[in-house]
């Protein structure tokens, strides 16, 4: 895949309406355009533009009964992959999108926290370490958690779709890079 076609996947991406439609399809399973304005309504008035982009983009496909499925697609970008200021720019502007979403997740959960019932509240977490590691130990610990992600990734793939109402989405957030005291 050649650096435009690149950049047009990242910018695909780079949108907060596009990036609900991608979650939704992924946690509920396949969806139509209705059913997708239900759980978003807020991108009803664009949502066949942003279903477009993520079709063209390769990011969902849609059916012959019109329902839309999210591929399993890696989203993942190397800020150095090209020496070039619009591929640095764009990576720039999704990790900013990225980032004010986790940070708005965690302030959502932070104001409604007290809604959610007892056990939910008693069994969500958080937790900042400040870690003394080098390079290949982050690398390490990296590799770690994916490896226990990746095993409720694989229950969360299996219960798409199932109306389970003691089964809710979890926003889960794990992030670690140097920092300097």
């Amino acid at each position: 895949m050649d650096m435009e076609a690149k950049l047009a996947r990242l910018r695909a991406v780079a949108n907060p309406a596009r990036l609900d439609i991608l979650e939704v399809l992924r946690a509920g399973g396949p969806a139509t355009a209705g059913q997708i304005t239900k759980a978003i309504p807020r991108v009803s008035g664009g949502l066949t533009h942003h279903l477009r982009i993520l079709v063209d983009q390769q990011f969902i496909e849609q059916d012959s009964e019109g329902r839309y499925t999210a591929k399993v697609v890696p989203i993942t970008w190397d800020a150095d992959e090209y020496d070039d200021d619009t591929w640095r720019l764009t990576v720039a502007t999704v990790n900013r999108v990225l980032v004010q979403r986790r940070i708005d997740r965690l302030r959502g959960w932070s104001d409604s926290s007290a809604n959610w019932s007892k056990d939910w509240r008693d069994n969500s977490f958080s937790d900042d370490s400040l870690l003394t590691l080098n390079a290949q130990e982050l690398d390490q610990l990296g590799s770690d958690l994916e490896e226990v992600l990746d095993k409720y990734r694989a229950l969360t793939r299996s219960r798409v779709g199932r109306d389970d109402t003691a089964l809710q989405s979890v926003f889960m957030l794990a992030v670690a890079f140097p920092v300097e005291l």
